[in-house]
């Protein structure tokens, strides 16, 4: 009945000290000059920012339902925490992080990276034509002919994607989450973020409105962290983000780009108490008046 409080808390970072042992044990690991190869190809001379690794993963192929782009961003934030690029020591910590993600041997994702030769060039897209990308002005042989296109192909592989995302807890109007993580660890520091951390950014990044109070923080907070847990880690504040969403009934991106225009808590100087005597000069004599 009267559990210890902090139970929930300790296995929480029981199981991240453990994922992190796990990391770094370099059991069952490839060589790594290869994979080095690949990152240089797409990192160049100073690094991998956050997109460049999305395209690295995309062109790779390494995105797949166990491994989607929201976990991208999730990784990559992971390892890089503060820092705007990784070098390939860090690139490593990903490539370790990413094999765990897709349930395979180190040695079998650093293969598929391997194979890759460098980033895929892609032709400049054609500015859409009404008449000719708007199948709903379509009639006749035109309209029947793409009406049935769009009913097997782009209309399944729309309701496909949307389903996945659903069950991965994101939405189709998600952004980018790498600059969102960036301004999670600027409020969290390297051991996640608390309830008082959690109201504390969501006040200085202005998200509070008659949709969401901050009797509604605490709820978004709890759902977010899991029972018994009392710090938001990356991939729980990702679900509180969507949360606050859901209250306030807008889309996750307008609560992303709220968080990720945000640079750090916001600091308050105390301001000394009112005094008559020294504030109001309207007391002054003599050479005080003056």
């Amino acid at each position: 009945m009267g559990g210890d409080p902090n139970h929930g808390q300790g296995r929480h970072e029981a199981q991240q000290a453990a994922a992190e042992a796990a990391l770094h044990s370099g059991a069952a690991e490839a060589d790594w000059g290869p994979t080095e190869t690949t990152f240089n190809a797409f990192a160049g001379s100073d690094g991998i920012d956050g997109r460049e690794f999305l395209k690295m993963c995309d062109d790779i192929g390494l995105i797949n339902k166990k491994f989607a782009k929201t976990d991208v961003d999730l990784v990559f934030a992971g390892v890089a925490r503060k820092a705007k690029k990784i070098d390939f020591a860090m690139f490593k910590d990903c490539v370790r992080k990413i094999a765990a993600k897709r349930g395979e041997a180190i040695p079998e994702t650093q293969a598929k990276i391997s194979a890759c030769s460098g980033p895929t060039l892609h032709g400049t897209q054609t500015d859409a034509v009404r008449f000719y990308d708007d199948k709903s002005t379509y009639t006749g042989a035109a309209s029947e002919v793409f009406q049935r296109e769009g009913g097997h192909g782009a209309d399944r592989h729309a309701a496909l994607a949307a389903e996945a995302a659903a069950k991965a807890g994101a939405s189709e109007d998600e952004h980018p989450w790498e600059p969102v993580l960036q301004a999670y660890f600027r409020f969290a520091g390297d051991d996640g973020i608390d309830g008082r951390e959690f109201a504390k950014l969501c006040n200085d990044c202005e998200l509070y409105d008659k949709n969401f109070g901050k009797n509604d923080v605490d709820i978004v907070f709890v759902k977010a962290a899991g029972k018994g847990v009392r710090k938001l880690d990356d991939q729980a504040f990702c679900a509180a983000v969507r949360g606050i969403a859901v209250k306030k009934g807008c889309p996750t991106s307008q609560i992303q780009s709220a968080v990720a225009n945000s640079t750090g808590p916001v600091l308050h100087a105390t301001k000394a108490e009112y005094s008559k005597f020294h504030d109001d000069k309207s007391t002054y004599t003599g050479t005080k008046a003056e």
